[in-house]
């Protein structure tokens, strides 16, 4: 990565989010961070990453003023979903609708699966 003199990189470790909160501030927060299963270990480790860590980043971002949130989310999100991972997804979705952002974007996991076929 290029260092810009407007640019900090922080390493965090989500499940301590607290201790990082005075960093955790912008113009705009890009949340991306998303995981399968297998690679999880289970349907719960992947709940942690895929929403609470993702929803209490906003969270935190939202109260320290953080006016734009965009997130990678997914075709097919819905929060009444009766599978499992579209659900999460719609949950969050929902979720970071309700905090004091300005403006929430969601971008669809779909379309970012093709580019990256077609791209990489």
């Amino acid at each position: 990565i290029n260092h810009h003199e407007k640019i900090s990189i922080h390493k965090i470790d989500f499940a301590k989010l607290e201790e990082y909160k005075d960093l955790i501030k912008g113009d705009i927060l890009f949340s991306a961070l998303g995981t399968t299963k297998k690679d999880a270990g289970g349907k719960d480790q992947q709940y942690e990453i895929d929403y609470t860590y993702q929803y209490e980043f906003a969270k935190i971002a939202a109260e320290n003023g953080v006016a734009n949130y965009s997130l990678v989310s997914s075709v097919g999100a819905n929060a009444k979903s009766s599978f499992f991972y579209p659900k999460i997804k719609g949950a969050l979705e929902e979720a970071v609708k309700k905090l004091n952002f300005k403006k929430c974007w969601n971008y669809k996991y779909y379309l970012l699966h093709c580019l990256k076929k077609i791209y990489i």
